[in-house]
């Protein structure tokens, strides 16, 4: 019996191989602020409650590839598409990013988007991760079936605490497994 519990532990850390590690090194990210202070608690801030999604109902829901899926993104515009600057530091070549929208599952389906520029927050700290975003631009709109720009609010508007939210993407579940989520 253990001989199969590893052997079928072996499969799964195979097939979860490239595909996991890329996912991981953008989203289990700390910031570099409590790294290595033992005094003080670091942020480990998770959704909880999360039910599948179909994106439809979030068209402007993309994923940001680095060869494989590694962080969320939304449309915005056109051509312009708002993600984290985590997932984007340093600023990679255009070529060494893309952009997928339509589906609902992370690793296949729906229109790939070439990437054109990306435009990290010129304040941008990687070790507090403050001002953690960057906007994408692409060569070709971002429109297709299941794609479309999210709804902004509009300039000055603000929101009580305490407001309801809608937060979309892919996390993983108890199980570990990658689900697209809201």
């Amino acid at each position: 019996m253990k001989l199969f519990v590893v052997l079928a532990l072996c499969v799964a850390g195979a097939l979860a191989g490239p595909e996991e590690d890329v996912w991981m090194k953008y989203n289990q990210r700390m910031p570099g602020q409590y790294k290595g202070l033992p005094n003080q608690e670091p942020y480990r801030g998770r959704i909880i409650g999360g039910v599948d999604a179909d994106i439809a109902n979030y068209p402007y829901q993309l994923s940001l590839r680095r060869a494989s899926h590694s962080c969320g993104a939304s449309v915005i515009a056109a051509r312009w598409a708002l993600s984290a600057a985590h997932c984007t530091f340093p600023t990679p070549a255009p070529g060494q990013i893309s952009l997928q929208g339509g589906s609902s599952d992370r690793t296949s389906g729906g229109i790939v988007f070439v990437v054109d520029q990306v435009i990290n927050h010129p304040h941008y700290n990687d070790f507090t991760l403050v001002n953690d975003v960057c906007v994408i631009s692409t060569t070709t709109d971002l429109v297709g079936p299941n794609i479309a720009p999210i709804a902004l609010d509009p300039s000055g508007a603000t929101h009580a605490p305490g407001s309801r939210a809608v937060l979309s993407g892919w996390g993983r579940d108890h199980d570990l497994r990658q689900r697209a989520w809201t």
